[in-house]
């Protein structure tokens, strides 16, 4: 393999990992899916799930999901 197909190979490796879907684990929400269960309108809940995790009583990351055609970074919520 000369140098042009090891850089197009490196390149094409990084353009497939920016789009693999995360494995959420379990017990990992995102709002729309805590909405959906505690029944609160949107800003309620995002201002309560603020206050847990400035208290540190839950966790904030970020997961690539499938959403719709495309992969997105949405923010998933969990117990500590």
């Amino acid at each position: 393999m000369d140098r042009a197909d090891e850089a197009l190979s490196g390149w094409a490796a990084e353009l497939v990992d920016a789009y693999k879907i995360d494995e959420v684990p379990k017990g990992w929400l995102t709002v729309a899916e805590l909405m959906a269960k505690s029944g609160l309108p949107e800003n309620s809940l995002k201002s309560k799930l603020a206050r847990l995790e400035r208290d540190g009583k839950i966790h904030k990351k970020g997961f690539k999901i499938k959403l719709g055609g495309s992969c997105r970074m949405v923010n998933h919520y969990g117990e500590k």
